[in-house]
C-alpha cells in the first residue's frame, strides 16, 4: 500500500512538471485582420529581468509574425502596435504522503508533507491598431518555469506556438 500512495504521489508531481502551459486568446471579432500588413513593438516590449530570455520571447514572436506574413516597420507607418510582458511569481506546493490503513483519517500511520517552490511565468501579448488605437488581439501563456534555461525556452516557444496557432484572419503566408 506505501509503494502504491508513493507511485500515485510521484506520478502526480511529474505530471504536474511536464504540463504544458495554459494559452488562451481572445480577439476583437470586427476588426479586419486580413488588412493589417505591419508592426512595431511599443517603447518597452517585455518587463523581464533576463534579457536573454526578453530576445529569444520576441523573436519567436517576430518570427511568427513573419509567417504570417507581418513585417516590422516604423511607429510613424505601422498597422499595429505590440506590448508585451512578462510576469513572474513564487508558488508552494504541498504534497502530503501517507500511509495511513485505507481510507483512515490522516492522523493514522505515518504522514508527511513536502513543500515545493516554483516560479510561475505568464507572458501576455496584446495587439493594438496603430491609428485607431483599439484593442486588436490577446495572447497569453502561463506556466511553471522550469530552472533550466534549454527548457524554459522550449516551454516558452511551445507555448508562443500555441498562442499564434489559430491567429485570426491568417490561413495561410501572404
Amino acid at each position: 500500500m506505501k509503494r502504491l500512495a508513493f507511485a500515485a504521489a510521484v506520478a502526480l508531481v511529474l505530471a504536474a512538471c511536464a504540463s504544458t502551459p495554459d494559452v488562451q486568446t481572445d480577439f476583437d471579432r470586427a476588426a479586419q485582420f486580413g488588412r493589417y500588413r505591419t508592426y512595431t513593438w511599443a517603447p518597452t516590449p517585455l518587463q523581464l529581468g533576463a534579457p536573454l530570455m526578453q530576445q529569444r520571447i520576441t523573436a519567436s514572436i517576430e518570427a511568427k509574425l513573419g509567417a504570417m506574413g507581418w513585417t516590422p516597420a516604423p511607429a510613424t507607418t505601422a498597422d499595429v502596435v505590440i506590448a508585451a510582458q512578462v510576469v513572474t511569481r513564487e508558488q508552494l506546493s504541498i504534497d502530503t504522503l501517507g500511509s495511513g490503513w485505507g481510507g483512515a483519517p490522516p492522523w493514522w500511520g505515518n504522514n508527511s508533507a513536502r513543500v515545493r517552490s516554483y516560479t510561475v511565468g505568464t507572458l501576455v501579448v496584446d495587439m493594438f491598431d496603430a491609428k485607431s488605437k483599439h484593442a486588436l488581439w490577446r495572447g497569453t501563456a502561463s506556466g511553471a518555469l522550469p530552472k533550466s534555461s534549454d527548457k524554459a525556452t522550449a516551454k516558452t516557444q511551445e507555448a508562443i506556438d500555441r498562442m499564434f496557432a489559430g491567429f485570426p484572419g491568417v490561413t495561410a503566408k501572404r
